[in-house]
């Protein structure tokens, strides 16, 4: 049985900071349910996955779908060696360290020389990095990895991040379908429309890479050839 919960879950925004919309699946002006994190949505027909979620209209830009004989097919294999080639980076997470600066005491000394007289002067203040809270919030290594967020595959002209079109993978293992569809033409700065081959009702909206530096590896998926339905 499908958990469209946690298949809306996967591409909602985890970031508490942004609006509540962003944040969890609702009812577009398509009349659709949408799950977005501002870089890619899911959109499904309410009677295919029977969600009832809160109405909120969000204008989005939708690619054009091309005609059924410039579709391009991948297979979940593919797709997987592709995404498998870009490698994982290890993941950083947000942890409270004791503030380095001054070894969580909260203070610092500031020594002052005085231009008039031969003297040093010292004074007690709070510390400027913690603020006196005596801890602060560093990124550090988590010891999990995940696929790559700087590497990316090419489909077309658009280059996805792998860790992108690894959450694609997942979308198609729980809906236990095996077959991507890029019904849009994949183009290198527009925001890109994936179907899934035996799942009506279900579009995947997928944005490109924004930028690209010299390290970046891209491995060009070739097996997305034309096929003719």
């Amino acid at each position: 049985m499908i958990n469209w919960n946690d298949i809306f879950d996967l591409y909602v925004c985890k970031d508490d900071n942004m609006k509540d919309w962003i944040k969890r699946p609702f009812i577009n002006f398509d009349g659709n349910v949408w799950a977005t994190d501002g870089y890619a949505a899911i959109v499904v027909d309410p009677n295919v996955c029977g969600i009832t979620a809160p109405v909120d209209h969000h204008k989005t830009k939708i690619p054009e779908q091309v005609e059924p004989d410039k579709w391009l097919f991948v297979g979940y294999g593919d797709l997987q060696h592709a995404v498998d080639m870009c490698g994982t980076e290890e993941v950083m997470k947000e942890t409270e360290i004791v503030c380095p600066e001054c070894n969580g005491v909260g203070e610092v000394t500031w020594e002052y020389d005085a231009s008039t007289e031969r003297e040093t002067y010292e004074k007690e203040f709070e510390c400027p990095i913690c603020e006196g809270d005596r801890k602060i919030w560093k990124e550090m290594p988590s010891g999990q990895f995940e696929p790559s967020r700087h590497n990316g595959v090419k489909i077309g002209e658009a280059i996805f991040q792998a860790w992108q079109m690894a959450r694609v993978l997942r979308t198609m293992k729980m809906l236990e379908a095996y077959t991507l569809i890029i019904v849009s033409e994949p183009k290198k700065w527009d925001c890109t429309m994936f179907q899934i081959k035996g799942v009506p009702g279900v579009t995947i909206l997928q944005m490109p890479m924004a930028a690209l530096d010299p390290k970046t590896t891209i491995i060009e998926l070739m097996q997305a050839n034309p096929t003719t339905l």
